[in-house]
């Protein structure tokens, strides 16, 4: 395959979507126990995978920046990078885990197991062909919540129906979420049916965008 490596980074995007798919599954289920119960058989698994496709990645011939192929190769390192960001996330942080029974961040994990189920149903090829699509208008939509919630929060601090300590562990975990989703749906959009070119155009702006 290296010797044509059109056909060995297409080989690389499928064993990635596999890792990727995988790495959903991992992080959807972890949410839903809140727990890291199985955190160690789960890292023993995809991190090695992750790495294994990045050694191969790294064996393809870059040639010319003008081949057609080349921007797939760097949508592939913008995918490795977000799905090694994403699997750092395995762990749940203890001030995470703390506040995940929390009534008020319970719209927020809906969103984000949704965002893995979809993204995962559409690394995989199954249900439709929109579900990475609708990962990103998902991602969005938590994004939104966030920045609504923050405030509000705040100002029920403030008002003392809260512990600053919890308020501010709340926060975190929203914005731990926001960024396991958004990682998700890069991933989704240079793994999946979107044009690598797209993918490029949007991450320096998601990027200023989502950091507030």
């Amino acid at each position: 395959m290296l010797e044509t490596p059109a056909v060995a980074l297409e080989a690389t995007r499928r064993a990635l979507r596999e890792t990727a798919a995988e790495t959903f599954k991992a992080l959807r289920l972890t949410l839903g126990h809140h727990s890291n119960d199985g955190r160690d058989e789960q890292e023993g698994r995809l991190r090695p995978a992750l790495e294994s496709r990045q050694q191969f990645f790294a064996t393809i011939p870059p040639g010319d920046a003008d081949e057609p192929w080349s921007k797939l190769r760097v949508g592939q390192m913008h995918a490795i990078d977000h799905l090694a960001r994403l699997q750092s996330r395995l762990t749940l942080p203890a001030g995470v885990r703390r506040v995940l029974a929390d009534p008020r961040l319970q719209p927020a994990i809906a969103l984000s197991q949704e965002i893995l189920a979809q993204g995962e149903a559409g690394l995989h090829g199954e249900g439709d062909k929109d579900a990475c699509a609708r990962v990103e208008r998902l991602a969005h939509d938590l994004a939104e919540l966030r920045r609504k919630e923050r405030p509000v929060i705040m100002q029920q601090t403030a008002w003392g129906a809260a512990q600053p300590g919890h308020a501010l562990e709340l926060l975190d975990a929203m914005r731990w979420l926001d960024r396991l989703s958004y990682h998700a749906w890069r991933i989704c959009s240079y793994l999946g049916g979107e044009g690598t070119m797209h993918s490029l155009a949007l991450d320096a702006d998601v990027i200023s965008s989502s950091a507030h």
